[in-house]
């Protein structure tokens, strides 16, 4: 995701405990306070990468149960090529 609306680099991001805004500081010596849409983030760790999130990363941030974090990085992995850990000798 990206917010824009500074005219430099940015130097640092905080993220507001309930996750819900983050404060950006720029070398453009502005710092700004964005609303973020979490549903938004959400979707993009789901599509937007290739890195798979790791089940307990998948619980915390995709709001996910254990069984749908498992399989969600199951699939993510299979969807890279990838094996994550399954046992390839049961065939």
């Amino acid at each position: 995701m990206v917010l824009r609306g500074h005219e430099d680099a940015v130097e640092s991001a905080a993220f507001s405990q309930d996750g819900q805004r983050v404060v950006t500081a720029s070398m453009d010596t502005t710092a700004r306070l964005w609303t973020l849409d979490v549903s938004r983030l959400q979707a993009l760790l789901r599509t937007e990468t290739t890195t798979c999130l790791h089940h307990e990363q998948r619980q915390r941030f995709l709001m996910e149960t254990p069984e749908q974090a498992r399989s969600g990085h199951e699939q993510c992995e299979r969807a890279h090529g990838r094996t994550c850990g399954m046992n390839l000798a049961a065939k």
